[in-house]
C-alpha cells in the first residue's frame, strides 16, 4: 500500500527547480513530475472504474503516486473500505480480495 506520511516524515521539502533545467525537459512541471505520464495513469483508473461497473470509485492520486479505490455497493461496512497501490494490477487484485470478503457478488449477482 502507498504510505504518504505515515513513515514519520513529519513536512514536505520542496527544492527549487531552476527555470532553465523545466525549459529542458518537456512535459515536466515545477515540481518535477511527469504530466503525460500523470494524464496515462487517471486514464488507467478511468478504466479500471468502468471494469467495475460503478461499484468502486477509481482515482489516480498525483501526489501520493498512487492508485485509489472506494468501494461503494451497500454491504460495504460503515466505515468504508478504500484501498491504495502503486500499480493498478495489485489495485485490481485487492479490490477483488475486498469483494469477495464482503460478499459484493452475492449482492451485485445473487450468488456467492
Amino acid at each position: 500500500m502507498c504510505s504518504g506520511f505515515g513513515k514519520g516524515r513529519t513536512s514536505l521539502v520542496v527544492w527549487p527547480v531552476p527555470a532553465w533545467w523545466v525549459a529542458l525537459v518537456p512535459g515536466m512541471s515545477i515540481l518535477g513530475m511527469d504530466e503525460t505520464a500523470d494524464e496515462e495513469q487517471r486514464r488507467i483508473a478511468e478504466h479500471v472504474e468502468w471494469q467495475k461497473q460503478g461499484a468502486w470509485v477509481v482515482l489516480w492520486g498525483p501526489y501520493t503516486r498512487c492508485f485509489w479505490a472506494f468501494a461503494c455497493w451497500p454491504v460495504v461496512p460503515e466505515s468504508g473500505v478504500v484501498i491504495s497501490a502503486e500499480d493498478p494490477h495489485l489495485l485490481y487484485s485487492e479490490m477483488r480480495y475486498v469483494e469477495r470478503e464482503h460478499d459484493f457478488l452475492r449482492w451485485r449477482y445473487g450468488r456467492g
